[in-house]
């Protein structure tokens, strides 16, 4: 759990952990994410960045079933919503 850490940038590589399951970064100050940031995760199964300042998402940027993305300043949905076959959830 990072929730509530003031994380303004998530950069290339940072998570480093095949196995991670359950990633919340939630509540942070997330305005930046880079596009193989979460490269080595092979699946992950909950992300939540939900309550951050993200604009814009690089579509196949994440291989996550569940991703919790409410109360951000996402500006367009265009490209975004194509890139994730294998999601369950989008909120």
């Amino acid at each position: 759990d990072l929730s509530l850490n003031h994380l303004k940038l998530i950069k290339s590589n940072y998570f480093n952990y095949e196995t991670l399951k359950f990633l919340n970064l939630s509540r942070n100050k997330i305005e930046l994410i880079e596009n193989d940031s979460f490269s080595s995760i092979e699946a992950l199964d909950f992300l939540d960045l939900s309550f951050n300042l993200i604009k814009t998402i690089e579509p196949n940027i994440f291989k996550v079933h569940n991703l919790h993305m409410d109360n951000n300043k996402i500006e367009n949905l265009e490209n975004f919503t194509f890139g994730f076959k294998d999601m369950d959830y989008f909120y």
